[in-house]
């Protein structure tokens, strides 16, 4: 279970966790928070929360402190999987230190998948489409509707 505080900061990509070791991080890569004694062992492996923005308010600082180890609890079995950790590291690493002429450029490629433009209006073969909207008005971070055209097609 997830500190309930932290949930708006990953919404805000303010936060994220690193998995060590990994293909560039060794375990001890990474400052332990607190840090370790001299008669204490390495881990074998590491889910280091890290904090993108310097400022995180009053309580999140004192209860998860950047660097801090994430004490997993139950089984490997009930945990994330390393694909979805690293993946959404990656792009709260790019959010916060990417080139924003590469964000531009990439929400630019990407809004066709994403926004119904009104070149998708004029496309008409015929076919009713089923629009799918997501209200993401909760999330602080986009205040707009997510719209995606899908066609319904018929089964051969």
């Amino acid at each position: 279970m997830l500190f309930t505080s932290l949930h708006p900061a990953l919404s805000r990509a303010e936060v994220a966790f690193l998995k060590t070791p990994n293909f560039g991080l060794a375990v001890d890569d990474i400052p332990f928070n607190p840090p370790q004694t001299a008669d204490q062992g390495s881990p074998a492996s590491r889910l280091t929360l890290q904090h993108f923005v310097s400022d995180m308010g009053v309580v999140i600082p004192i209860v998860a402190p950047h660097n801090c180890d994430v004490r997993l609890l139950g089984s490997p079995d009930e945990r994330p999987p390393n694909a979805i950790l690293n993946s959404v590291y990656a792009a709260v690493a790019l959010q916060a230190w990417g080139p924003k002429a590469f964000l531009t450029d990439a929400r630019e490629a990407m809004k066709g998948t994403y926004y119904k433009s009104a070149e998708d209006d004029s496309e008409d073969d015929g076919e009713e489409g089923e629009v799918l909207e997501v209200s993401t008005s909760g999330c602080p971070t986009h205040g707009h509707n997510l719209r995606r055209r899908n066609k319904v097609r018929p089964a051969p």
